[in-house]
């Protein structure tokens, strides 16, 4: 049996992903919220904010995770405000973005490794394009993808016999890229790109790309 541990499923790709019928797998979601979904008997949820480190160090794996499961993480929690060209950023919202973004992944795959010695583990990365190139008013989403998909592949040179998968969605039509539409140019130079891809019907939809997403999975 699997055991799949999915974060971020709340919303959009992750709780799609969370009500995908993964045959004979547990599925352990982390969520914000307890009652964001109606629960099968092969799923499971833990209640935690990604943005408090103190409540990522209370989770506790193994009450979810079999030691004889093989485990795959799918690391999807990830949030892009805030969307401001530097020199208007706060502390309070640089913070939330580095603790969901990268340290909750760190902090969850330390959890993961010392549970997994001698089973076939796989990390899937939810990653970006903003992690290779640069995006005016996203430098903290952008930094913070990059430095998240280093960090991974940093694992993968310690832990070769690890199976890592870095997965870039594309653009897909979700609440991210509706918020990602409402910033001002002002805040949001490189915005009018996002607002061609809706006008132009060249969104993925999430159905495809969770679709895509089981098929690796599954292989």
């Amino acid at each position: 049996m699997k055991s799949i541990l999915i974060t971020g499923v709340d919303t959009g790709i992750g709780r799609a992903l969370f009500d995908s019928s993964f045959n004979d797998s547990r599925i352990i979601g982390i969520a914000r919220d307890k009652h964001v979904v109606e629960l099968r008997n092969n799923q499971h949820i833990i209640v935690a904010d990604l943005s408090k480190i103190n409540k990522i160090d209370q989770i506790n794996l193994e009450n979810y995770i079999d030691n004889k499961d093989e485990i795959v993480f799918v690391n999807n929690a990830s949030i892009i405000d805030p969307i401001m060209v530097n020199g208007n950023i706060n502390t309070s919202s640089v913070v939330d973005i580095f603790n969901i973004n990268c340290l909750a992944p760190v902090l969850l795959t330390q959890k993961i490794l010392k549970i997994s010695k001698g089973i076939k583990t796989t990390i899937f990365n939810m990653s970006s394009g903003a992690a290779v190139r640069p995006i005016r008013g996203w430098s903290l989403y952008c930094s913070t993808k990059a430095a998240n998909r280093m960090y991974f592949e940093t694992v993968l040179a310690e832990y070769p016999t690890l199976n890592l998968i870095q997965y870039d969605p594309g653009v897909v039509n979700t609440g991210m890229q509706s918020r990602i539409r409402e910033i001002s140019p002002d805040h949001f130079p490189d915005g009018r790109l996002f607002h061609d891809f809706h006008a132009k019907g060249q969104l993925r939809s999430i159905k495809e790309v969770v679709s895509e997403i089981e098929s690796l999975l599954l292989s």
